[in-house]
């Protein structure tokens, strides 16, 4: 019965988490659209970077296949792949907090801090990747702490190729062996194994496709993203629980000097890292929440009366989470109607579709019209670092009989929004040559109001 009652004490909200997800699975302006396209063209022997425009490190398109094929291409179970992910990582935060702790109810705590977090809440709605790179980098850190260094080394590699952004946790782990441990010996192994699965992952686009992967790599090193502030802003704001963990560990370097590291790396990453995202984030997630049993020993060490009224703070914020999520989150930048949208497409019968990153993919691969030069990813990032040109993109849609995607808004003769994703197109082309085709209600928190198709033929 007692082990029946702890096991309850993770299935129960993991059930609720799944139901809660499950019932607001959709379609989405996201960058799951592009990984989803882009696994789906690398099945049909397209070379990534070489034929595939692409500005990330290469393994997440290659789990993305893996995804596409495990969910028989059905694009909203490939969104779900995510809520899988996410789980997991829930379990194998219990399994390493118990490990220290032998506490059920801590584990249990960690874990759904986790789960519930804002930011998982949120991001897990989309399949960008940060989620497999979150397993990778978690085993990692187990391995590390059972001292398989070259194992771990080879995690931690696998890891940066699905996300370079989880570079800090590799250089705290690098760090801690080098300067706290000064073990130089097993740092070589854990190194090794880090450097042979990067060689043996990047060694073929080298040899094949060099160029292109050079260039799109230098484009990612150098994107902008947004406003740092807003990004850090929104972690405080939204989960005060786990930053509070992340300064507590700044403080705690004595009693556990790895996340303290951890704490700090990521403090010097995030100042001089350009192109932040609030979902970036997400490297330092899971370590905050393993390392919140050590500031629950501190405050029950410092202050016994909160042993009881701590639960009751952490369950409410949990709570508060998901509230905030299924009110304000559930349904933001939900596509809806996709399938009517799909139809009109194949009647109207285009050569191409041109547009916005976060939606044409899909809309290409539901009505079977293929992009434009096979142009996957259209961030105008990439226009106005001058790779792509927004002026001779835009003609050649026109003249290739092509449906344009656009963000749109109420107050203008096409309802073109003037925000920076429509960086991507020619307006004044565009007024000259198109017509609107459809309109595509949108609840976004920004000025784009819909998504609009435009027939420019």
């Amino acid at each position: 019965m007692r082990n029946q009652k702890h096991i309850a004490l993770l299935v129960i909200p993991i059930l609720l988490f799944l139901f809660l997800k499950l019932q607001h699975l959709s379609i989405r302006l996201s960058d799951t659209n592009i990984y989803f396209y882009t696994g789906f063209r690398l099945l049909h022997q397209q070379f990534l970077y070489k034929d595939i425009f692409f500005t990330n490190l290469p393994l997440f398109p290659y789990i993305s296949s893996i995804y596409y094929l495990i969910s028989s291409g059905n694009i909203k179970i490939f969104y779900a792949t995510a809520l899988l992910e996410v789980i997991v990582i829930t379990l194998l935060i219990y399994f390493i907090v118990y490990t220290k702790t032998k506490n059920y109810i801590i584990s249990a705590i960690s874990s759904l801090l986790y789960m519930f977090s804002s930011i998982v809440m949120v991001t897990s709605d989309h399949q960008t990747g940060v989620f497999s790179a979150s397993i990778f980098i978690i085993l990692s850190y187990l391995l590390l702490e059972k001292k398989y260094f070259l194992i771990s080394g080879i995690f931690a590699g696998i890891s940066l190729l699905t996300k370079a952004y989880f570079l800090p946790i590799f250089l705290s782990f690098s760090l801690h062996l080098l300067f706290i441990k000064k073990d130089y010996k097993h740092f070589f192994r854990f190194l090794t194994g880090f450097i042979s699965v990067t060689a043996l992952v990047v060694l073929p686009f080298l040899i094949f496709a060099r160029k292109e992967f050079i260039t799109d790599l230098f484009y990612s090193l150098t994107r902008e993203g947004t406003t740092k502030q807003d990004a850090i802003l929104i972690f405080v704001k939204y989960d005060f629980i786990l930053f509070s963990v992340f300064i507590f560990n700044l403080f705690n370097f004595k009693k556990n000097s790895l996340f303290a590291i951890i704490s700090l790396v990521s403090i010097v990453f995030l100042f001089f890292y350009q192109g932040l995202y609030y979902i970036y984030l997400n490297f330092i997630v899971p370590f905050l929440a393993i390392s919140f049993y050590n500031l629950w020993d501190f405050l029950m060490q410092k202050r016994p009366l909160l042993k009881t009224i701590l639960p009751t703070i952490l369950f409410s914020a949990i709570i508060v989470n998901i509230i905030m999520y299924a009110t304000y989150f559930s349904n933001f930048e939900v596509i809806k109607n996709i399938n009517s949208v799909v139809e009109l497409i194949k009647k109207e019968n285009p050569k191409y579709l041109y547009g916005t990153a976060d939606i044409t993919p899909v809309l290409a691969y539901l009505s079977k019209i293929p992009l434009l030069n096979n142009i996957i990813d259209t961030n105008p990032n990439i226009f106005r670092k001058k790779i792509l040109n927004s002026k001779k993109l835009t003609q050649q849609a026109i003249k290739a009989r092509a449906i344009i995607v656009v963000r749109g808004t109420c107050c203008d003769k096409l309802s073109i929004d003037n925000s920076p994703i429509n960086e991507i197109f020619d307006k004044d082309l565009l007024l000259k040559y198109c017509k609107p085709l459809s309109s595509i209600p949108l609840n976004t928190k920004g000025k784009s109001s819909s998504i609009n198709l435009l027939k420019c033929y």
